[in-house]
């Protein structure tokens, strides 16, 4: 009796979960998604890089493949996603340093209404570059044991043993690009939220199959982490307070 009245509520339960899976997968209209305009900015010295460009158009790539939103932006670039280009290198970025955002300038509401945007993802890239971390690993250590027991010729039995492991420290380099982001009411020009957001790589000693150079393919990759960490912020933020007032 117990099995089934198990079973029967393990049924109800599965059904329950795959109900709600179906709903949260189903399609929102376009009209009803979080009408959104990506801006990203560069405050580093690093401008011909074109992070800027390179992170707007991987953001705006992101959001519109996502269910939640409807992006506003019309242009959109088109990168090499293993490369920088013969005229770009990041051998002379070096360490990272991290730059002061500027004031905000200005809110023009009417500029945003003209573009049908409702929110503004506006990013400031503040910080690029390598990161060392010294780091400790293994272990090492002397145990000594003495026992009391019965011995043919001793009353007394005494064991030392040891446990000798190597350890040491190494020092790790990661490649990082740090941003502020803003989610702002495209009417009011409130910011709803702000979040420094950081995407982040270790830097292999050889590059992988496809890339010129592993601090390349580095930074490279620390954007696409950086992308991937803006997405989850603001996908989380639309899905809990955006999505049903559109």
């Amino acid at each position: 009796m117990f099995r089934k009245i198990f079973l029967i509520g393990l049924t109800l339960i599965l059904i329950c979960q795959a109900a709600l899976a179906k709903d949260k997968q189903k399609e929102i209209p376009l009209e009803d998604r979080v009408k959104i305009f990506v801006e990203v900015s560069d405050v580093t010295n690093f401008a011909e890089l074109e992070t800027d460009l390179r992170l707007q158009t991987m953001l705006i790539q992101t959001f519109s493949a996502q269910n939640i939103f409807n992006v506003i932006n019309t242009e959109e670039k088109t990168f090499d996603a293993k490369s920088l280009g013969e005229k770009k290198s990041m051998a002379d970025v070096g360490e990272f340093l991290m730059f002061t955002p500027p004031a905000n300038e200005n809110f023009d509401a009417e500029v945003y209404k003209n573009l049908g945007a409702k929110y503004i993802l506006r990013c400031q890239i503040l910080g690029i570059g390598t990161e060392q971390v010294t780091e400790t690993y293994g272990n090492h250590g002397i145990g000594i044991g003495i026992g009391i027991g019965n011995h043919r010729h001793s009353r007394f039995g005494i064991g030392i043993g040891t446990d000798i492991g190597l350890g040491g420290m190494r020092r790790l380099k990661f490649y990082c690009v740090a941003t502020q982001v803003q989610f702002i009411n495209a009417e009011t020009g409130t910011t709803l939220w702000r979040q420094n957001v950081v995407g982040k790589v270790f830097v292999k000693s050889k590059p992988s199959k496809g890339y010129d150079d592993a601090n390349d393919e580095a930074y490279l990759k620390a954007l696409q982490d950086l992308t991937k960490n803006i997405s989850k912020q603001a996908t989380n933020y639309s899905q809990k307070f955006l999505v049903s007032k559109n």
